[in-house]
Parts: structure tokens; C-alpha cells; sequence
């Protein structure tokens, strides 16, 4: 079969890399398409690496934040008062919420 057709193995390249060669192009074509894919690959791959560095940083940039703006409570009372000034404290406990004492 390979001997009567001439582009027996660029269909199977094609068939095996999802039919993106278009019938009629050479294996130079093909090779250009591939590299081109590959450098479009490793570009992705670069930016992913990118991405991923920049949010590590910013997890640990938002993990520092909360450490600085944490609040010490020491008592039930205290923890009432505090919501007291921003808050309605009859809103905890309704709707299947906690309690401020939870």
C-alpha cells in the first residue's frame, strides 16, 4: 500500500497528529507546522511558569497581610464588643449561621 501511494506515510502522520495537515502539503510543511506548534509550546509553557511564580507570590503576599491585620480576642465579651462597632449582632445565628458564641 505504501509503495502504490505516494503519500501513504503523511496520512498516517496526519491521522496521528489530529488531521491538522492539510491533503496536498509536503513533509516539509508538515515539519514546519510541528516546530511552529512546539515553539508555541515551549512560549505557554514559559508564561505557565510565569503565572505560577507570580501566584505563589501573591498567595504569600495575601498570607503576610492577614498575619499583619490579625485581631487578638481574649474573651467572649471582648469579641462581642468588637463586632458591636461594625456590625448588627442579631444577624449570627439566623439562617443556618453560627453563633457568636460558636
Amino acid at each position: 500500500e505504501a509503495i502504490m501511494d505516494d503519500e501513504y506515510f503523511l496520512r498516517k502522520l496526519q491521522i496521528c497528529h489530529g488531521g491538522n495537515l492539510l491533503v496536498g502539503s509536503s513533509l516539509i510543511d508538515f515539519q514546519r507546522q510541528l516546530t511552529e506548534i512546539e515553539e508555541q509550546k515551549v512560549t505557554l509553557e514559559r508564561e505557565v511558569k510565569g503565572l505560577s511564580h507570580q501566584l505563589r507570590s501573591l498567595t504569600e503576599e495575601n498570607r503576610r497581610m492577614k498575619y499583619l491585620h490579625r485581631i487578638n480576642v481574649e474573651s467572649l465579651a471582648q469579641l462581642r464588643d468588637l463586632l458591636s462597632q461594625h456590625i448588627d449582632l442579631d444577624d449570627f445565628g439566623k439562617d443556618n449561621f453560627r453563633k457568636i458564641s460558636d
